[in-house]
């Protein structure tokens, strides 16, 4: 489902995407929503973001929300974490929550809101992944590095790495952790 805009040019997104490991705010993985203010007061518009995806969260069962801003001259990166096996419905969750913001915020009616929700929650469960978590816990705790994209997900680096792709993943008691470096 598209998520609708707001014809605005006091509210822009400027760029929604993944964040596969640490970034400049913090070293979770979730999303990260870069939106454009001109002409509005940012600390209200900031509370009314939080609230908004605050509410969203809870009412899509979002575990355990972890949210931060980083704000600039015009505007806010707005982050969520979230594990791996959630990072679309990351995007989704905070393009959708923007949405809402932008509504309350210029006094506009929201247009599907069940079904905007609906389509995170739809979201969320298909992305779900036991096994990337597993093997992404398994490679913390033999210490090397895992990389997740969009087709493959891979422990370690270079010569000392093994990869699979991410609809074929094996349990990690089956990964030959002595190669992986």
């Amino acid at each position: 489902m598209d998520i609708p805009q707001i014809e605005s040019t006091q509210l822009t997104i400027d760029d929604c995407r993944r964040l596969t490991g640490p970034s400049l705010v913090w070293d979770k993985t979730g999303a990260i929503l870069d939106v454009i203010v001109e002409g509005r007061d940012m600390d209200d518009l900031l509370k009314i973001w939080y609230r908004q995806i605050t509410n969203l969260l809870g009412t899509v069962s979002w575990p355990s929300p972890e949210l931060t801003h980083r704000r600039y001259e015009n505007g806010f990166n707005l982050l969520l974490a979230a594990p791996i096996d959630q990072l679309y419905s990351a995007t989704l969750a905070l393009e959708t929550a923007w949405y809402f913001c932008c509504c309350e915020a210029l006094d506009k009616p929201v247009e599907n809101m069940d079904l905007l929700t609906k389509a995170v929650r739809d979201s969320m469960e298909s992305e779900l992944s036991p096994a990337s978590i597993e093997l992404q816990q398994a490679a913390s705790e033999h210490g090397v590095d895992f990389l997740i994209d969009d087709e493959l997900i891979s422990v370690g680096h270079g010569e000392g790495s093994i990869q699979w792709s991410v609809e074929d993943l094996p349990p990690p008691d089956q990964v030959d952790w002595e190669a992986v470096h």
